[in-house]
């Protein structure tokens, strides 16, 4: 699993949300550049992403997952504060299946992990 995530406390909850899942290997990139050069490089399972990233956007990650012939149906995890009603709307427009709430549930952040690294996971919203 790979979090493109640049603050570090936030990736440090979810190292540690994801101690429940210890089969789950997670690699952590602070920017989208290197978050999309890790992403091609690993191919992973599920890709967390923040929607505030210090060199690009969310929408400009997304939009360069799916561009990626080796990506393009890798499932995505939206993690952010900033997930308003209209914000998911435009991130479904740049293939993302699901999109979780700062600040994460530890049960619903597993759930809907959990359902998209069975497949299933595609309508999930979290809160």
């Amino acid at each position: 699993m790979l979090y493109i995530e640049d603050n570090e406390v936030n990736a440090q909850l979810m190292r540690a949300i994801l101690r429940q899942r210890p089969e789950i290997e997670l690699r952590i990139c602070a920017d989208g550049g290197s978050g999309l050069a890790a992403a091609r490089a690993l191919t992973p399972g599920l890709i967390l992403l923040d929607m505030h990233l210090p060199d690009m956007g969310g929408e400009a990650a997304a939009a360069a997952l799916r561009a990626d012939d080796r990506l393009c149906r890798a499932p995505v995890l939206v993690v952010s504060a900033d997930a308003t009603r209209m914000q998911i709307d435009t991130m479904r427009q740049f293939g993302v299946q699901a999109c979780l709430t700062k600040p994460l549930e530890l049960a619903e952040t597993l759930r809907v992990i959990d359902l998209m690294l069975d497949g299933t996971g595609t309508t999930g919203y979290g809160r």
